[in-house]
């Protein structure tokens, strides 16, 4: 178990370094943008190129693997049956690669039997690696961190979503009793400040399970309190809304919404 862990990591680590030399040469510097939704939901090809490059990475390496990828998710598929599987988001935050080649990242999550083993957050751009491993803890480059300082809200910086700003007076409250507001556009790099320290919360009306898989591992290392906005648990299995904070700041949005 041990060997397969390592393994796992020294291959993320590889692929990774991989996709920011091909980053830094140009190859995703020149794309073609396609919508989704509506004109806001961006894919690009650099998108595909990188899952494709991911899980090619994987299969040829861990066989056995069965991967779940933001551009060929299954709606249909049943993920939580797999021994190992790999969570996938090529490009997390994609609006701001587009706009401004910089604050997106690429996030690769492990699970092993329903179990999150490991997890990567990197910040392409600014050459950032945050990654947790299970029994091993949360890093952001080569520094360890091992717990998060349990600010209240008011002393804290919260990043949120604006349509989450629109679903209650309670959510309104609850930013306005905060040190101030700070929002990146990118659940993974939202999320890793709050891992990192700099921000107390992040709050997102609706997430994606590429987009807030890493944090099962990561909320778990460092005490974080990680649930949909009513408390609840999230599953890989649907999107949700997302609350990341710290213990403190959930008392205060007990007070202000659930």
């Amino acid at each position: 178990m041990d060997k397969l862990m390592n393994e796992i990591h020294e291959s993320v680590v590889t692929w990774m370094k991989q996709i920011e030399l091909d980053f830094r040469n140009g190859k995703y510097s020149t794309f073609n943008v396609d919508t989704k939704v509506d004109y806001k939901d961006l894919v690009t090809d650099s998108d595909k190129k990188i899952e494709h490059y991911f899980s090619t990475s994987i299969l040829e390496k861990f066989p056995n693997s069965v991967i779940l990828g933001e551009e060929t998710y299954s709606p249909n598929k049943d993920y939580s049956k797999s021994d190992l599987l790999w969570v996938i988001d090529p490009i997390d935050g994609t609006r701001n690669f587009v706009k401004q080649a910089k604050d997106f990242a690429v996030m690769v999550s492990v699970f092993y039997k329903n179990e999150p083993t490991h997890a990567y957050i990197y910040d392409l751009a600014a050459d950032v690696l945050y990654y947790a491993v299970e029994g091993k803890g949360f890093f952001v480059n080569s520094t360890q961190i091992d717990t998060v300082e349990d600010k209240p809200l008011q002393d804290s910086f919260v990043s949120i979503d604006y349509p989450s700003l629109q679903i209650s007076q309670g959510i309104r409250d609850f930013v306005s009793e905060a040190f101030d507001m700070r929002y990146i556009g990118s659940a993974g790099l939202d999320g890793a400040r709050v891992a990192a320290g700099d921000f107390g919360a992040y709050v997102c009306k609706t997430l994606q399970p590429w987009d807030f898989a890493p944090f099962f591992l990561i909320s778990k290392l460092l005490g974080l309190h990680m649930s949909n906005f009513d408390g609840a648990p999230l599953t890989l299995t649907k999107p949700d809304s997302f609350i990341l904070c710290t213990e403190a700041i959930y008392g205060s949005w007990k007070k202000y919404y659930v």
